[in-house]
């Protein structure tokens, strides 16, 4: 929730995406994410490349994401997910509306 906060500000907006426009938002936002913590990481080490050792950000990050979801997940598992997330998000649709939410990790 934090993440989807800090980057979209207006949460009502993504609760008020259907479902699979939803997840779709979600999925791209911790791209995106990850993306940025590991640019301000190569960023860091950037400074201390030279001409022999130097890597770019799209080689660094290919390095650094090769391999990363390659789990092929069942239908009864994306089910069991897709329903979880679904039950979470009337939960916080519910709060909202009431003017009750209290920000938490999911």
């Amino acid at each position: 929730m934090d993440m989807l906060l800090n980057r979209y500000n207006d949460i009502t907006y993504v609760m008020d995406l259907s479902f699979v426009q939803g997840v779709e938002l979600i999925g791209k936002a911790k791209i995106k994410m990850a993306e940025d913590m590991l640019f301000a990481q190569w960023n860091m080490e950037h400074i201390f490349m030279d001409e022999k050792n130097f890597i770019a950000f799209e080689d660094y990050k290919d390095k650094a994401f090769k391999g990363v979801n390659k789990k092929k997940l069942s239908k009864e598992e994306i089910h069991k997910m897709a329903v979880k997330a679904m039950e979470e998000a009337d939960k916080i649709k519910k709060e909202i509306e009431e003017g009750g939410y209290v920000s938490e990790t999911i």
